[in-house]
Formats: structure tokens, C-alpha cells, sequence
């Protein structure tokens, strides 16, 4: 049975290289404990995918509780999309599991 939990957050944050003009991100984790935090970082340089990456951490067992954007671009046009486009480029996620 467990007693507990652990919880993780993941900060995935977007930024544009207008010499490259595309856009990158970097993905940081910090996983806790009883009040004991073990934390990594990850360049990702390919396209981030939000949608594997919560995949992954579910197969592992981890339950989302809350996203919150800290911080959007928003610009004229993105992606052939004109008009004013808001676009997240600071997420941050909690997850929690049952301690083992």
C-alpha cells in the first residue's frame, strides 16, 4: 500500500533563433520526495511533442494535477495562421504518483 506521494514537475519553455528561424526548447524535470528534490535539465532540439512526453510519464504511473502557461509569444502570424496568434512558450505540469 502506499504512503504518499512523489511529484514531479516538467517546465518546457520555447524559444525562436531568428538566424535559424525555427523555434527550439528546452525541457527541465524536478522530481520530489519527502521535501527532497532531484532535478535535470534536457536541451530538446528536435520538435518537443507534449503529447508523448505525458504519454511516457503515464505508462510510468504518473497522474497530471495541473498545467499552467507562465508565458506566451503572441505575434501577427505563425504557421500560415494570420490574425493576432497566441502561442504558449513557458508550460509548467505537475504530476503525482502513489509512493512506493
Amino acid at each position: 500500500m502506499s504512503q504518499g506521494w512523489e511529484y514531479l514537475r516538467a517546465t518546457v519553455e520555447w524559444s525562436y533563433d531568428p538566424r535559424r528561424q525555427r523555434w527550439t526548447s528546452s525541457l527541465a524535470v524536478a522530481r520530489s520526495v519527502d521535501g527532497a528534490v532531484e532535478a535535470r535539465e534536457a536541451n530538446v532540439e528536435a520538435e518537443f511533442s507534449r503529447v508523448e512526453f505525458m504519454n511516457a510519464l503515464g505508462a510510468e504511473g504518473w497522474e497530471l494535477v495541473s498545467e499552467t502557461v507562465d508565458e506566451v509569444w503572441v505575434g501577427a502570424e505563425r504557421r500560415g495562421i494570420t490574425g493576432g496568434v497566441s502561442t504558449p512558450v513557458r508550460t509548467c505540469w505537475t504530476f503525482k504518483r502513489p509512493r512506493e
